[in-house]
């Protein structure tokens, strides 16, 4: 397939998830043997449209994202987030420098 230019996916999962009311945030538990946020970025590490992933994560999980995205050939980098959401995004934002950008969720 012939793509013109560059797609970047940046997984926002920054989020506390305090409501929830576990030890740790949402995204790092598991439904079945995965976690919610392996499950949120495996769609695009096997999509033939995405390029490279980005993983924006609360700075106390950085390591935790790095060893659950360790075989995931698309993630180029796993960093720390911001204050708000949009802080996160801006810091991702800072890493691509061409092509289309989809934001997603974590």
């Amino acid at each position: 397939m012939y793509k013109e230019n560059k797609v970047t996916a940046i997984v926002t999962a920054a989020g506390k998830g305090m409501r929830m009311g576990a030890a740790l945030p949402k995204q790092f538990l598991k439904i079945g043997s995965k976690t919610i946020l392996e499950k949120a970025i495996l769609p695009f590490e096997k999509s033939d449209l995405i390029d490279q992933i980005i993983v924006v994560s609360g700075a106390e999980f950085v390591e935790l994202c790095q060893d659950l995205c360790r075989d995931m050939t698309k993630v180029k980098k796993v960093i720390a987030g911001g204050k708000e959401r949009q802080d996160s995004v801006n810091n991702a934002l800072q890493l691509v420098d061409e092509g289309y950008v989809l934001i997603h969720d974590g």
